[in-house]
């Protein structure tokens, strides 16, 4: 991306550079975690009596430069929206725009409203865009809103990072019976990830492993 301080997007363009960056470092610091295989594989019980449960157990947190640099790009990327809406104001026309944001909200009508009030300085046409991103719960632009959600959270707790809907790669071996898959959900409280279950007394045969490239992300807010 090509950046000239005379562009009157340089601010936002930066921004999201330095995002991109502050990613790409956390990708590798989790990657270099996991490569060290900081797990084991267990089983136990199920509470039926019947089952077993197969699990990754972590034996180590993660770094806590991680979670520093996730809060850093969550604030960065919410900023380039917002920058980015200043940025078209002044582009329309608007000498010192004081109500120019990007919208986030929890409905379709909270949006409009903000759209409203914090958007008078836009002109009609980036409102209307705005509105087709659908930037509320449950609307196109969801992951906005977790953007948004998660942004604001971490101004009153550290942001945690964990295992959270991931991929488990299991390979069977010979005649070993499969198991059942389970969604692989972190237990942050118990630092493990369960991911299959099987009739107790069975004798399995397989290896398992995390994926690597998408497992460990900030929890998602509901």
């Amino acid at each position: 991306m090509a950046l000239s301080r005379a562009d009157l997007f340089y601010s936002p363009k930066r921004r999201l550079l330095r995002a991109q960056k502050q990613l790409v470092n956390l990708d590798r610091k989790i990657k270099r975690f996991l490569f060290n295989k900081p797990h084991e594989l267990m089983v136990e019980l199920d509470a039926d009596g019947i089952h077993e449960i197969h699990k990754f157990k972590f034996t180590k947190r993660l770094p806590i430069s991680c979670d520093d640099l996730a809060f850093e790009a969550l604030f960065t990327l919410r900023s380039v929206l917002d920058q980015t809406a200043y940025a078209a104001a002044i582009v329309s026309g608007k000498v010192r725009p004081k109500r120019a944001v990007f919208p986030i909200a929890e409905t379709a009508g909270d949006v409009e409203n903000g759209i409203k009030g914090y958007c008078r300085d836009l002109p009609k046409e980036i409102q209307a865009l705005f509105r087709r991103f659908e930037p509320y719960k449950g609307g196109n632009g969801h992951a906005l809103w977790v953007l948004n959600r998660l942004r604001n959270s971490a101004h009153t707790v550290v942001l945690g990072i964990g295992i959270a809907g991931a991929s488990i790669i299991v390979g069977h071996r010979g005649d070993s019976p499969a198991l059942e898959g389970l969604n692989p959900i972190w237990d942050s409280a118990k630092n493990e990830i369960k991911f299959g279950r099987g009739r107790r007394g069975q004798k399995w045969n397989y290896q398992a492993k995390p994926a690597d490239s998408d497992l460990i992300r900030p929890g998602v807010p509901t």
